[in-house]
């Protein structure tokens, strides 16, 4: 069986938190899509992919300074993307993928942990949560505040 869905960009948001305290912020546009494919219970690829550009925290200084050369580097990489590579089902609602991170064009693996409500209803929620060292991927600057 070869199934292919697409989340609904019309409802979807990507936020963010950096630092400690909890600040937010969030990414407005999620490319043009996020599909998910199935073949088989076993074989499944998310392709997520980001416009870095639409960062939103609120603050035009604080969105300028994210798009700079010394976060996201929207100038030279638009993108920030996952493609995973396993997913791996950790309970009835729950998955583990495992997958390679692009932004600032630097690609590395990370784990991406997702929950998922609502499904068979024709509205739920997927949530997740990936946690990285942004000085890996060459973000070595202060936060803007």
């Amino acid at each position: 069986m070869n199934r292919q869905g697409v989340v609904a960009l019309g409802w979807s948001s990507i936020k963010f938190g950096v630092g400690i305290g909890g600040d937010r912020r969030q990414v407005r546009k999620v490319g043009r899509h996020v599909d998910i494919h199935v073949n088989g219970a076993l074989d499944r690829v998310l392709d997520i992919k980001i416009d870095a550009a639409s960062v939103d925290t609120g603050s035009g200084m604080k969105d300028d300074k994210l798009k700079s050369k010394d976060f996201f580097n929207v100038k030279d990489d638009a993108h920030i993307t996952f493609q995973s590579a396993k997913i791996v089902q950790t309970g009835p609602h729950a998955f583990e993928l495992d997958g390679n991170f692009t932004i600032r064009g630097m690609t590395k693996p990370e784990r991406l942990e997702l929950k998922v409500s609502g499904a068979g209803t024709g509205s739920g929620t997927i949530q997740g949560t990936m946690a990285f060292d942004r000085k890996d991927y060459g973000m070595d600057s202060g936060i803007p505040c």
